[in-house]
């Protein structure tokens, strides 16, 4: 692995302008399934990355949103997040029939039939929202309010899902589930 590792290294070192696109490149070729097995899309992103702390990738202020290649298309990442929020039953349906194990950040997706959900509980982050926005109509400046992110996170696991798509859930992995649909 490091005689691939090495040279892309060194490329990416002397042409620093390439290394998000580096980045980017890796991680959608890891999510596609063949070639995913092929590249190991997590070992050059870990690589690339131990590059920023050394100094050799530097960026100021918010340069890296403007090197992603869809930051200049911010309505298309809002409509294609609504797109996929709003189709939960169609997705776990077609990973189903397509008998590809899927992960989702929302328990609305295992709750259709996905196999499982890890993410932060919405109804904590809606609580937060609602805190800010009171806060901002007592008069509070929303530049002055601190980031806050939800802090609970859920592990859903359809038990179901996985018997269909042949899969067996470890012992360990459903004790540690805060749910379990069966």
């Amino acid at each position: 692995m490091t005689s691939f590792l090495d040279p892309l290294i060194a490329f990416v070192s002397a042409h620093a302008w390439l290394a998000y696109l580096t980045l980017f490149l890796a991680a959608l070729l890891e999510a596609v399934p063949v070639v995913g097995a092929v590249i190991p899309g997590s070992t050059v992103i870990l690589a690339l990355s131990a590059l920023v702390p050394g100094g050799e990738l530097h960026f100021e202020g918010r340069e890296i949103l403007s090197a992603w290649p869809l930051a200049n298309y911010p309505r298309l990442i809002a409509e294609s997040e609504a797109f996929f929020n709003t189709r939960s039953e169609q997705l776990a349906a077609m990973s189903l029939r397509h008998k590809t194990p899927s992960i989702y950040q929302y328990r609305k997706f295992t709750a259709a039939g996905g196999l499982v959900s890890y993410g932060s509980d919405e109804t904590e982050s809606y609580r937060l929202v609602g805190g800010y926005a009171g806060r901002i109509l007592k008069g509070d400046k929303p530049g002055d309010l601190p980031v806050q992110q939800a802090t609970k996170v859920e592990l859903l696991i359809n038990l179901k899902t996985a018997k269909a798509l042949g899969i067996t859930v470890p012992l360990s992995l459903l004790g540690r589930a805060d749910e379990v649909i069966e």
